[in-house]
């Protein structure tokens, strides 16, 4: 009889004993700061993949899950502004308990409006058209003396050159020497040489400094800009004195003692 009540004792503490393991969930804390100063971001979410496991930073970058099972995550914190953070930890988590986080800021990618398409401001997005756009950054990370090598790596886009600073170019095809079947604006207006109605890339009259973007749209363009947009159209877009005043002085030098020189001066009056 004795025997039988210890027995029973025991399976009852092995039940127990097995629930409250199963049962069993953990909580992980930490904070969340910014990498260059290392000051806390507020409301930044945190989660753990592929659960609902969740939850955001407070007032002073602090944040903290609970009801987390034993076994392996990868926990992810994004923060608008910053580079996605992500880390495979174990649970229960042993480095004192609280995990730090740091997130690297990243520059926002704004949304991208054009011109050409529709000879109005759109979004990129809701163009008619095929589009490619070299912005104002990438036109000032390269260090080129013609404003048509800026368009050398754009799809769609053919050159035929015939010197060291003399070359031509269209759109899908149909390139020669001669070929202007992609009209040239500056601003909406033709860049092309008056007596000649070719383009010369060499002798536009714009300075680096002075170009927003370049918009090149692909295809037949001749409903909006008339029969010489056969094959598309390069649009080059200045920016507004008002929004850059000052005196800029750009030299470039490059081989075959090549050179070039733009002075710039914007003012209101």
């Amino acid at each position: 009889m004795e025997i039988n009540m210890r027995n029973k004792l025991f399976v009852t503490f092995f039940i127990l004993t097995f629930q409250l393991s199963i049962g069993q969930t953990y909580k992980l804390e930490g904070e969340i700061l910014d990498k260059s100063n290392k000051s806390p971001l507020v409301f930044a979410n945190i989660m753990l993949e592929g659960t609902s496991a969740g939850s955001a930073s407070d007032n002073e970058g602090r944040f903290s899950i609970e009801n987390i099972e034993k076994g392996s995550y990868t926990i992810i914190a994004t923060y608008m502004g910053y580079s996605t953070y992500k880390q495979e930890i174990t649970i229960p988590y042993t480095e004192s308990d609280k995990i730090i986080i740091f997130l690297e800021p990243e520059a926002i990618q704004l949304e991208e409006y054009v011109v050409t398409a529709s000879r109005r401001r759109e979004r990129i997005e809701d163009a008619p058209a095929a589009i490619s756009i070299i912005s104002k950054k990438e036109i000032r990370r390269e260090s080129n003396t013609n404003l048509g090598d800026y368009l050398k790596g754009t799809k769609g886009i053919d050159f035929t050159q015939s010197g060291i600073d003399s070359y031509n170019m269209t759109a899908r095809g149909f390139n020669s020497s001669f070929s202007s079947r992609l009209l040239t604006l500056t601003d909406g207006r033709m860049a092309n040489v008056p007596s000649l109605r070719l383009t010369a890339y060499n002798v536009i009259p714009v300075s680096f400094d002075d170009v927003e973007q370049i918009e090149v749209v692909l295809g037949p363009s001749s409903a909006l800009y008339g029969p010489n947009a056969h094959s598309g159209v390069l649009n080059i877009v200045t920016s507004s004195p008002l929004r850059s005043q000052g005196t800029k002085f750009n030299i470039q030098n490059g081989y075959l003692n090549q050179s070039n020189t733009n002075p710039l001066e914007k003012y209101t009056f």
